[in-house]
């Protein structure tokens, strides 16, 4: 039927619901956009992260623009829940349910993904996990902080792993600082992002969003290091965004874009 998945259609691989007052537009609104879009199924997921309204008398519109903390908000997972299964079955079809309120400063974070994927039905994937995302990534109450969120990964690694119909894993982690360190080797939260993806191994998938690019930074010399990580590991996606598209001096041209999609079209 018109309704289903057709060639030529888009797959949107991360579509987040919620924004960080945990508002949204709500399915419908979702659906037509996508109509609109030619996007014939989208992995929708919340927010991991809800916005303290510390100041003024509206809510904060971005997470940044104040010094509100960004905290941990495990219930984004089971309102999304609640607002994907009032569908009927031609538009649920159309959404995969991916669970995301999993703080990585608390290891016991593992467990708790065990326990949604139990007890939540037509769970489809895990994330999207944030590792690195620059001014954000310093908002966030995190429990341990770094000290403990790559272990954490690793652990929900191994829960997704151990699953009959193994969960792929979305991660959001920016490729490298915003600062120019002298004494860092380039792109350095690279090697966070590579001890996941060898603690996943080649049969679990692993979406990385947007290549880890953003505004800013340094990316000369970036095209060689994705074609490196992309052939070293074979569980490596990469989600074609307006961030790696968007045309930028500093960041990755469309011709080289071209050429890593040609070079790895999976």
């Amino acid at each position: 039927s018109e309704d289903e998945f057709r060639d030529g259609q888009i797959f949107d691989a991360h579509c987040h619901y919620f924004d960080y007052q945990q508002k949204s537009e709500g399915t419908s609104c979702l659906l037509a956009a996508m109509k609109k879009c030619n996007v014939g199924k989208a992995v929708v997921m919340g927010n991991p992260f809800k916005k303290a309204w510390v100041e003024g008398e509206v809510p904060p519109v971005h997470p940044a623009f104040d010094d509100g903390d960004l905290y941990g908000f495990s219930a984004t997972d089971w309102k999304l829940h609640m607002a994907l299964e009032a569908l009927g079955p031609s538009d649920r079809s159309k959404l995969v349910f991916s669970v995301c309120g999993l703080n990585l400063g608390d290891r016991s974070s593992a467990h708790q993904l065990a326990d949604l994927i139990r007890d939540l039905p037509k769970v489809g994937a895990v994330g999207e996990i944030p590792l690195r995302k620059g001014l954000l990534t310093n908002l966030e109450l995190r429990g341990a902080a770094d000290l403990d969120h790559l272990q954490t990964a690793k652990e929900l690694v191994k829960v997704c792993a151990r699953q009959a119909q193994p969960l792929p894993l979305i991660i959001r982690c920016n490729a490298t600082s915003r600062r120019t360190w002298s004494d860092r080797r380039k792109f350095q939260y690279l090697e966070e992002l590579e001890d996941v993806l060898i603690s996943a191994g080649p049969s679990l998938p692993v979406l990385w969003v947007h290549a880890g690019l953003f505004n800013g930074g340094t990316w000369d010399g970036f095209e060689d290091e994705l074609s490196r990580l992309l052939s070293t590991h074979s569980s490596l996606h990469i989600s074609i965004t307006p961030d790696l598209l968007t045309q930028h001096k500093a960041r990755l041209s469309h011709d080289q874009v071209i050429r890593l999609v040609a070079r790895f079209p999976k």
